[in-house]
């Protein structure tokens, strides 16, 4: 494919309109390269060597309660206390009702923002 054929750039013709929009472009040479945001002078120059490019992604949030609870270890008569987290209403009903739930450390939905960057590996 040519540099300039209208594929090649239908192929980037999204990331030019999330640009336009004031979106942050990013871009990584390789599958395992971590991403780059695009410097603003450099979006009308689109390497041959950079191979993914795309809209920075938004953060999601994420609501969740932590709580405390008793952990058994395999050992017999060993336990430890641990910290579990509820992200849903369902989990916050089972929990409170379980035989090893100590006590809930959030009293309210804690919201966190979380990128996908930072979920990568998990």
């Amino acid at each position: 494919m040519t540099r300039f054929s209208r594929k090649w750039w239908g192929e980037r013709l999204p990331l030019i309109e999330a640009f336009v929009e004031g979106e942050i472009i990013q871009y990584k040479p390789g599958p395992k390269a971590p991403w780059n945001n695009l410097l603003q002078h450099d979006l009308c120059e689109f390497s041959n060597d950079i191979v993914f490019y795309r809209p920075k992604p938004k953060p999601v949030v994420v609501k969740s309660r932590r709580f405390l609870f008793l952990a058994y270890t395999g050992v017999v008569g060993v336990t430890t206390c641990s910290v579990g987290i509820a992200t849903n209403q369902e989990e916050v009903d089972r929990w409170t009702k379980a035989a090893c739930f100590i006590r809930w450390i959030d009293n309210d939905w804690v919201e966190t923002e979380v990128s996908e960057d930072t979920t990568a590996g998990c």
